[in-house]
């Protein structure tokens, strides 16, 4: 028989606190807040990887989880100081070995076993693999697990494990080269080992003699309904990875204003999609196994027209030279369509976030505008000023050019306005009459200089 020793210590009350305040910090955690986003009805909408967001505090490690008659319990494997142990631990479970197993003795105060038998009438003893090095390193306390080995046999753990239901360290840690730590239980699955270890007890003889039961008065002959049975052990990860399996911690979404946008989680990556203009609250709920939660949340706002978060710049170019003229909505560039003019003609082929203005000359300066498109939405961007400087040493002869097209354009603010070009150092301009004509130019500090000409002005 295998066993662990059966005489434990009593654990005070201050020592029990004590460890239940550090079993605490393995609950739900936001890791890093959400930060706000942005989405425009007509086009896609922004997706967020939660799993940088939220976590299980202090668990970095593999989580196994016991699927038992009474509930769930999370475990974290401590593969650093028990390696061997942990691999001769999923060796069992990885073959499915602790299917419907026994919980098959009950201590209160001391230890909750199983892992050597099925859950049946009469039970089977479940294969055994060749015994594991003890690896004894972290104390026996409550909330950890431990194997389970043969009296004055250090090395002779197989399958059998316990809970700790107590701090059981002056006992455990002290004898037959300590009992080797290999797990613990994370967030507030205690309450479900302690639930089991609370149970009524029946001595069906040893290994037996402390066996917890269910729903039984001794007036009958035990059936496997009575039995408190380990369903499964399986390995979860923490967040949802995308496939069908469990994971420690669900993740659920929900909008202040679904009129506005709504929230949907698939795996752990979080989806905004934009319903009508405003701001609205995504809230974002992290819950664990045993009912644990955490939320955090993110403002959405959503446009119904695009907007503009990067304007093309003005810039001054010598001639010959290149420069790039960019624009960029709010949010992902998908779902935009995109229109460049110059001097209020538009330029084909230019349907992309940038400008590309090559062996530039002296043409190609005036204004620059980008028209950014959502559906039936369109924005003009503000516009910018390309200036073209004689390359140096060469002369320019003339001051101002002027060109038809460039007259009376139609400005997106509602203006119009003629438009007139500096290619020389002095010149003269005269607004036609009930005309106001305005100047732009680039100063030797790149500043854009603009001034009003109206027809009493020269």
């Amino acid at each position: 028989m295998r066993t662990t020793i059966r005489n434990g210590t009593l654990l005070t009350f201050c020592a029990l606190f004590a460890f239940a305040a550090r079993a605490q910090t393995t609950l739900p955690t936001v890791t890093s807040p959400l930060s706000a986003v942005s989405a425009t009805v007509g086009v896609a909408g922004p997706t967020v990887d939660l799993r940088g967001h939220f976590g299980i505090a202090g668990v970095t490690k593999q989580v196994v989880q016991f699927d038992t008659s009474l509930g769930k319990v999370n475990v974290e494997l401590l593969s650093a100081d028990a390696p061997l142990t942990v691999q001769n631990f999923l060796s069992y479970v990885n073959k499915e070995a602790y299917k419907n197993c026994l919980i098959h003795r009950s201590v209160p105060g001391f230890v909750l076993q199983g892992g050597g038998y099925t859950a049946t009438i009469p039970p089977v003893p479940i294969a055994q693999s060749p015994a594991v090095v003890n690896e004894y390193k972290l104390s026996n306390l409550r909330g950890t697990m431990a194997m389970a080995k043969l009296g004055s046999s250090p090395d002779s753990a197989t399958n059998q494990w316990f809970f700790n239901l107590a701090d059981n360290s002056a006992n455990l840690d002290a004898q037959n080269g300590g009992f080797t730590v290999f797990a613990r239980v994370i967030g507030t699955g205690m309450s479900v080992v302690d639930a089991i270890a609370a149970l009524p007890r029946l001595n069906a003889g040893s290994p037996y003699d402390s066996l917890p039961v269910r729903n039984y008065n001794g007036s009958t002959a035990l059936v496997v309904a009575n039995l408190v049975a380990v369903n499964s052990i399986s390995p979860i990860p923490v967040l949802p990875d995308g496939s069908a399996g469990v994971s420690v911690l669900t993740l659920t979404a929900s909008s202040s204003n679904p009129a506005v946008a709504t929230a949907a989680i698939s795996g752990s990556t979080l989806t905004v999609t934009p319903v009508g203009g405003g701001t609205c609250t995504i809230t974002v709920r992290a819950t664990d196994t045993n009912g644990n939660m955490v939320e955090a949340g993110l403002a959405a706002t959503v446009l119904t027209g695009p907007s503009i978060a990067t304007h093309p710049a003005s810039q001054n170019i010598t001639e010959n030279g290149s420069a790039t003229l960019t624009v960029a909505p709010v949010g992902s560039a998908v779902g935009f369509s995109y229109r460049w003019f110059h001097n209020g003609a538009e330029i084909a082929g230019a349907t992309g976030t940038q400008l590309q203005l090559t062996d530039v000359h002296c043409a190609q300066a005036g204004i620059y505008v980008a028209e950014v498109t959502s559906g039936t939405h369109t924005t003009r961007s503000r516009p910018a000023v390309v200036g073209v400087a004689p390359a140096a040493g060469v002369q320019t002869t003339g001051a101002i050019v002027t060109r038809p097209e460039w007259q009376s354009i139609h400005h997106s603010n509602g203006n119009v306005y003629d438009q007139f070009l500096l290619t020389g150092a002095s010149g003269t301009i005269t607004a036609a009459a009930g005309k106001i004509a305005r100047v732009s130019l680039l100063d030797e500090q790149n500043n854009i200089v603009q001034f009003d000409i109206t027809s009493y002005l020269s």
